[in-house]
């Protein structure tokens, strides 16, 4: 009997130590949401604020999710959240972007527009920038032409400004694309029919600024593969396809 009860002492030893060795695996993010704004726009019913982990490494691919949480809202914040993610599948020499959006009624109302180091400062403190200063539900759609458009991300990814804190944007005005893509300036032709949208041949000054280029390929990329557009208020959102490719915001010029 004593062996007998020692061998499952063993077992039971041994299945404790394997338990431990896999949550070892899995590392949480913790931290905090809070809206920029004063005061913030209203969190309608339903809202869904999605926290995600992603692989930014590459330029010409979309941004890796490696992990995401989504957790239901319906109060001011801020909102505290925990993102479990594998330690184990990050690399050294790769870039990592922690990524917050709301969306309410399948639509985007809420976006964090800063790269957020997600190893840096813990706990983490994400703050989130409206897509209109009014109700969405009170304001209607923004024309997609005559609009000086101010990108927010590409492929996911939030933008920093251009070459001396200029901002990437674009306008359509007649029948010409002009626009600026963080180190040149840009110009071209588009075709414009109902929600379908296709831009080039573009052409650009070839000034080189370093760390700009980045976004200045990624931004040429997102028009190239661009097939049809959707307005939302303030916030226009570039498809290839089905996938969302670059989304910016109107800016009212005084």
């Amino acid at each position: 009997m004593n062996k007998i009860i020692a061998l499952l002492g063993a077992m039971l030893l041994l299945a404790g130590c394997q338990q431990t060795t896999m949550s070892d695996k899995e590392t949480i993010l913790k931290g905090e949401v809070n809206l920029r704004g004063n005061p913030p726009l209203a969190i309608p019913t339903g809202a869904m604020l999605t926290i995600s982990l992603q692989d930014v490494s590459l330029m010409d691919v979309p941004s890796v999710t490696l992990s995401d949480r989504t957790y239901s809202i319906s109060r001011q914040p801020p909102y505290p959240f925990e993102l479990p993610y594998n330690a184990e599948a990050l690399e050294d020499r790769r870039t990592y972007n922690v990524r917050a959006t709301i969306i309410a009624d399948k639509q985007l109302i809420y976006i964090s527009t800063e790269a957020i180091n997600p190893f840096g400062e813990s706990p983490l403190s994400i703050y989130l920038s409206a897509v209109g200063r009014q109700s969405m539900a009170e304001k209607p759609d923004t024309s997609v032409t005559n609009t000086y458009w101010r990108a927010i991300d590409l492929f996911d990814v939030p933008i920093d400004p251009g070459s001396n804190g200029k901002e990437i944007h674009f306008k359509l005005l007649g029948d010409r694309a002009t626009g600026f893509a963080g180190c040149n300036n840009f110009s071209g032709g588009y075709t414009l029919s109902g929600n379908q949208i296709s831009f080039g041949p573009l052409a650009a000054t070839q000034m080189m600024c370093g760390d700009a280029m980045q976004n200045e390929l990624q931004l040429h990329r997102a028009m190239d593969s661009t097939t049809r557009f959707n307005v939302y208020g303030d916030i226009l959102t570039l498809f290839a396809d089905e996938m969302a490719v670059a989304r910016f915001e109107a800016v009212y010029l005084q």
